[in-house]
């Protein structure tokens, strides 16, 4: 039987990239509160100033500047603050008078919008870019309501949606990995007995999503269905020689505290906006670390005066376990939870992908 690092190995070996002459001109966004550039704030007036025009952020989101960095393309978004990659999982979890987490577009609904889009249903399929980053909220959900969270369902939930956009003709695609949990200011100072099982969550539902996403290209070579997995340049943010580099003076903590209603003076220093979502700093090179995975550019973005350039910068090695950055609009998750339903699935849930790769 192979090793679990042998089929991590393989299953990093058949993700594919964008020929460096491509040119997207639309991108379609599918997501949480991550991708939402004011879906969420439409139906629900949130979230409010000082937010930034309905973004879980201060200023645009990650696929807003990467859609700018790929030649000023379309963006039609459809994601939500607060959705989850598959309904059944929101358990009813409250998000205002009225209104549930089951009340929003799961992936598949989203998809569904934008197949109703006049507007957007009829991009060419050649020069348009998917992207999904979803999962988060599925966790969340389920561990508010008591239940033990499944990465492993999670992440084929997300795949599952992939293979829904290749059958409607996608031919580009990108997935970011599961935005990990430990050092967010949320949970970042939960003592390590409960941070653990929340890495092991997050570690198996990115084995689990980079083990299917190799399984679907090579059955869809014509395809590009690219993993961009946020770990490495988050991790290196997250040591000092990469916060300097990228000028965060903190990566600890939020910029706007919620119970004051205050907001730091300094929000460029700053990685976190709130407890769980990024400043519209960070998203800029977390769209700066998609447009290299997208074109297979090795290394870190550099920064320039101008703006956040895509060539690589020489960067140490990082070891790619987990680091902060998740999207959620919804009631944090207890402590308890997470140490006694989470800290008892963690090798199994990874023993169980291994299972899915070796049918």
């Amino acid at each position: 039987m192979q090793s679990l690092l042998t089929l991590v190995a393989l299953s990093s070996t058949a993700l594919a990239a964008l020929n460096p002459s491509t040119v997207i001109k639309d991108v379609v966004a599918f997501g949480d509160s991550l991708s939402d550039n004011g879906n969420f704030f439409k139906l629900l007036g949130a979230p409010p100033a000082p937010y930034w025009k309905g973004r879980f952020s201060n200023g645009p989101v990650w696929v807003e500047q990467l859609a700018i960095t790929l030649n000023n393309a379309n963006l039609h978004d459809y994601a939500f603050g607060g959705a989850v990659a598959n309904s059944s999982d929101a358990y009813h979890q409250p998000l205002a008078t009225n209104f549930t987490a089951s009340d929003l577009p799961d992936l598949s609904a989203q998809i569904a919008l934008w197949k109703a889009d006049s507007s957007a249903n009829t991009v060419n399929l050649d020069t348009t870019l998917f992207t999904v980053w979803a999962g988060f909220n599925d966790l969340s959900d389920t561990v508010n309501s008591g239940n033990v969270p499944n990465p492993v369902a999670f992440a084929t939930y997300v795949l599952n949606n992939v293979q829904i956009l290749l059958r409607l003709g996608a031919k580009n695609i990108l997935v970011n990995g599961f935005p990990p949990l430990d050092r967010v200011p949320r949970y970042n100072k939960l003592p390590s007995a409960a941070l653990a099982p929340i890495k092991q969550i997050d570690d198996g539902f990115n084995f689990v999503l980079s083990a299917g996403i190799s399984k679907i290209q090579a059955l869809v070579p014509n395809a590009n269905i690219i993993l961009n997995d946020v770990t490495p340049l988050l991790l290196h943010i997250d040591t000092p020689e990469g916060s300097e580099y990228y000028g965060f003076k903190n990566i600890q903590d939020s910029c706007f505290n919620a119970t004051s209603a205050s907001v730091c003076a300094t929000p460029d220093e700053y990685f976190f906006w709130d407890q769980v979502h990024p400043t519209t700093k960070a998203h800029k090179f977390i769209a700066a670390g998609a447009y290299n995975a997208l074109f297979n550019i090795s290394g870190f973005p550099t920064v320039t005066s101008a703006s956040t350039s895509v060539v690589t910068a020489s960067a140490s090695a990082v070891a790619t376990s987990s680091v902060a950055v998740a999207a959620t609009y919804g009631v944090p998750a207890t402590q308890a939870l997470y140490q006694s339903g989470a800290k008892e699935i963690g090798m199994g849930l990874l023993m169980a992908a291994v299972g899915i790769l070796m049918l």
